[in-house]
């Protein structure tokens, strides 16, 4: 995504909001490097609560909430979808 958001930068005369993004996705990216490079010299990469932490933090951010609501909601679809009644007798 970074270097298509780079070369469409590159392209076009009008990339305000597209080099405002390559910059937002440089640093999300460098900030993910470092905590994934944290967590595996801390030995922490199968503790529940950093991962759970790790989820927290993604929903602070508007479109991730929405992404993680969505598919919270497509689960609960599914399950419905496949849940079986007990008969009664």
């Amino acid at each position: 995504m970074i270097e298509q958001e780079t070369y469409i930068c590159r392209r076009s005369e009008t990339n305000y909001l597209n080099v405002q993004l390559v910059k937002e996705l440089v640093q999300w990216k460098q900030r993910y490097e470092e905590r994934t490079s944290n967590i595996i010299s801390k030995d922490e990469h199968g503790n529940l609560n950093v991962i759970y932490q790790w989820i927290e933090s993604m929903r602070e951010l508007p479109m991730m909430n929405e992404q993680l609501n969505a598919i919270g909601k497509s689960q609960e679809i599914l399950m419905k979808q496949h849940e079986i009644q007990p008969m009664q007798i």
